[in-house]
C-alpha cells in the first residue's frame, strides 16, 4: 500500500481493469480482493452512480460478508493512504455497517 500511495499519480495513467476484481471474487481470494479494492479507491475512484461504483459496491459488500474484519481494515487503509476519502466510499461503508449490524440482530 505504501508503494501505491507513493506512486498513485503515475498509476492513474494505467487503465482500471475490472476483470481483476471479478477474478479475485470468483476464486474467493478475499485478502487479495481487499487489497485490490483499496487500490481502486485510491488510484481510480469511481464517479458517483457509475457502473464502477455499483461493481465495487457489490464486491465490497460480498467481501464484508465473507470477512467482516475487512470493512474496518479497508476504512483504516483509506484513512492512512488516501488524500481524500470519496463520499461514495463512505456511503458504501455505512451501508455495509448497517447491513452487518442488521444481520447480527437477526
Amino acid at each position: 500500500m505504501e508503494l501505491v500511495a507513493y506512486y498513485s499519480d503515475e498509476l492513474r495513467d494505467i487503465t482500471y481493469i475490472p476483470h481483476i476484481m471479478l477474478s479475485l471474487e470468483d476464486k474467493q481470494e478475499w485478502d487479495k480482493l481487499e487489497c485490490w479494492i483499496t487500490i481502486v479507491w485510491m488510484v481510480w475512484p469511481p464517479e458517483s452512480g457509475g457502473t464502477k461504483e455499483e461493481d465495487l459496491k457489490h464486491v465490497m459488500l460480498l467481501l464484508f460478508y465473507q470477512q467482516p474484519g475487512a470493512l474496518q481494515k479497508l476504512e483504516e487503509q483509506m484513512e492512512k493512504w488516501s488524500w481524500e476519502i470519496p463520499e461514495s466510499f463512505q456511503q458504501i461503508c455505512k451501508q455495509a455497517h448497517d447491513e452487518v449490524a442488521q444481520q447480527v440482530t437477526l
